[in-house]
């Protein structure tokens, strides 16, 4: 099983990457976090984005209890 949750940031998104890494570890599932950046911006501002929010994923992967230790994928 797969879930994925999706995230900008805000704390209300981190409330629900908690409760994403409760279910996916309560039913055994891989859990996919994903954030979307807007690519009509200069390219240069695309690829800032996308690296800055594949770091904050990956923090949140490490600073999240709920998904530590996780079988996991990040997005962005």
């Amino acid at each position: 099983m797969k879930i994925l949750a999706a995230t900008d940031f805000s704390t209300r998104s981190q409330r629900a990457l908690r409760r994403a890494g409760l279910l996916a570890r309560n039913v055994a599932a891989e859990l996919t976090l994903v954030h979307v950046v807007d690519d009509d911006q200069p390219s240069a501002i695309v690829r800032l984005e996308t690296r800055e929010a594949r770091r904050y994923l990956a923090e949140q992967m490490t600073s999240i209890a709920e998904l530590k230790g996780l079988q996991s994928d990040s997005q962005s």
